[in-house]
């Protein structure tokens, strides 16, 4: 008997039939046969799976660049801090999980959260890849300010007495602003993701133990909180705006922009496009529509780099954008 072949053992590792599942063309739908695979091993699988193909996928390149922002996602410095902490956790709004996944590029590691039918099935408008540090910290952020509230409303006890209202509000003040990420994430049970809100679920026997309480003491109806925000679309991606956050770096677009000064001084210097072309591992068209942003107002530049631009001036807009020579008329073709 011939062995399987790359394709075949694929075909079978991402087959929906063994989770008791049908698959119809683009659709996967429940089955009427039970599941021969439990559902911790099939996530287990698929993320390796992924794994493996964003390996496969990077590309060589010369050298790294140092003057670039560093869009680096790594594991945090601190051992105890999980490097994906809100793995198999995370839900989307039709009750697919949301697994780690990570593309290497460059030399760097980008983390993302991704529906789990866009790694077994592929293309999904409904589908959600979440930048990881980014979602991370929207997380969090909801995390501290629902601390702080439940300190502030005095409603986290489920009979709230005077001798020990004070202590629990000011263990919960002490959650909010001292407490290390490492220690925040086990508080967190679940997040959901809906059209336009997070929706976070906190464990009351975790969050019981850090306020030194017995979890019958604590008030169920104050155990989640739910966090409105905006999306913006950028390719694949999806990045959530809050009001609340304040604004976070685009590390695309400060890469795009250190990369697109490195090229213009290098064309400065009498390099053709081609020659840089062949040294950078792309073509002579990216480097042509890219450069431009060296050349967007000051003001602009400097707005990229320290994180407060919109959250909507991103590469593919400034690139499609034709660009005026006035630095003012700049802001107003972008929508600014």
């Amino acid at each position: 008997m011939a062995p399987f072949s790359n394709g075949q053992l694929h075909y079978l590792l991402t087959n929906p039939v063994y989770r008791g599942m049908i698959r119809h063309k683009t659709l996967v739908h429940p089955g009427q046969h039970p599941a021969i695979i439990d559902e911790a091993l099939w996530s287990a699988m698929q993320t390796k799976l992924q794994e493996a193909a964003a390996r496969k996928r990077q590309r060589p390149v010369a050298t790294a660049i140092a003057t670039e922002a560093d869009s680096t996602s790594t594991a945090p410095q601190n051992s105890l801090e999980p490097s994906d902490p809100l793995m198999a956790k995370l839900f989307d709004e039709t009750g697919d999980r949301l697994t780690p996944s990570h593309t290497d590029r460059h030399n760097r590691r980008f983390r993302y959260y991704t529906s789990r039918r866009l790694i077994t099935k592929g293309a999904d408008p409904t589908g959600w890849r979440l930048p990881a540090p980014h979602l991370e910290a929207v997380a969090l952020d909801a995390l501290r300010t629902y601390l702080r509230a439940r300190a502030r409303q005095h409603d986290m006890l489920l009979q709230p007495e005077a001798s020990t209202a004070g202590l629990v509000a000011d263990a919960l003040h002490r959650l909010s602003g001292k407490a290390a990420a490492g220690d925040l994430w086990p508080l967190i049970a679940e997040v959901h993701i809906t059209a336009d809100s997070m929706i976070l679920h906190f464990s009351r026997e975790t969050l019981a133990q850090s306020l030194g309480l017995h979890p019958d003491a604590l008030n169920p109806d104050v155990m989640s909180v739910q966090q409105a925000f905006q999306r913006h679309r950028r390719g694949a991606e999806t990045r959530l705006v809050t009001d609340t956050l304040a604004p976070q770096p685009d590390l695309i677009l400060q890469q795009n922009l250190a990369r697109a000064h490195r090229w213009a001084n290098r064309l400065r210097r009498g390099e053709s496009l081609s020659s840089i072309a062949r040294a950078e591992n792309c073509s002579d068209s990216l480097i042509r529509s890219r450069v431009a942003l060296a050349f967007l107002a000051p003001d602009l530049q400097r707005a990229i780099l320290d994180g407060t631009a919109p959250s909507h001036l991103t590469t593919n807009l400034i690139v499609r954008t034709t660009l005026p020579h006035d630095w003012q008329e700049q802001a107003k073709a972008l929508g600014l």
